[in-house]
């Protein structure tokens, strides 16, 4: 794949997240093929969910990465609203957990 054949606002969904500082603090070492899709190809957002004990919010080069971790062992559900802008760049984003 190539930039270009991106749409504008693209994001990258991943059951893994990638290499961060999430992945550091739950102990694990996260995905460096993730990581290196991501700074390949820029999407606007990142949204990850594999490890669950730790949230996270780290840019990777200009793609915000948004990594909610829920906790099931307490059922506390995290996740993510993102807000794109109408040209398909990314304003903001707001963790949320229930």
């Amino acid at each position: 794949y190539d930039r270009r054949d991106m749409t504008e606002g693209a994001g990258c969904v991943s059951g893994c997240c990638p290499s961060c500082a999430a992945a550091a603090r739950a102990s694990s070492r996260g995905s460096k093929a993730v990581r290196e899709v991501i700074k390949r190809y820029q999407p606007v957002v990142g949204l990850h969910g594999h490890i669950h004990e730790s949230k996270c919010a780290q840019k990777i080069g200009a793609t915000m990465c948004l990594h909610p971790g829920s906790d099931y062992s307490a059922d506390v559900l995290r996740g993510a609203i993102v807000d794109i802008a109408g040209d398909g760049s990314f304003m903001d984003f707001l963790f949320t957990a229930g």
